[in-house]
């Protein structure tokens, strides 16, 4: 069951300033990240917020990371039913 802010692990690429996550494991499952949807940078008070639209087996997911805390969290999930 998803809960919103639910803390994930993630295995992302830190190149040439920009950082892609390439997967995550979440409720003890891992999902391989196939595209990388969208990507933005927003501020909660002084602190960075990334935020990404991923997706993963036809289904999408939004993941944040807080660098302030060295925290992800899994926001929203949209599962194709077919």
């Amino acid at each position: 069951m998803f809960e919103p802010n639910e803390p994930i692990k993630v295995l992302a690429l830190f190149s040439h300033g920009k950082l892609t996550p390439r997967r995550f494991c979440w409720q003890g499952r891992f999902y391989q990240i196939d595209k990388v949807n969208g990507a933005y940078k927003s501020r909660e008070g002084l602190f960075p917020i990334y935020s990404f639209s991923v997706q993963s087996n036809g289904n999408i997911y939004e993941i944040i990371f807080k660098p302030e805390k060295m925290v992800w969290k899994l926001t929203r999930v949209y599962q194709n039913d077919q």
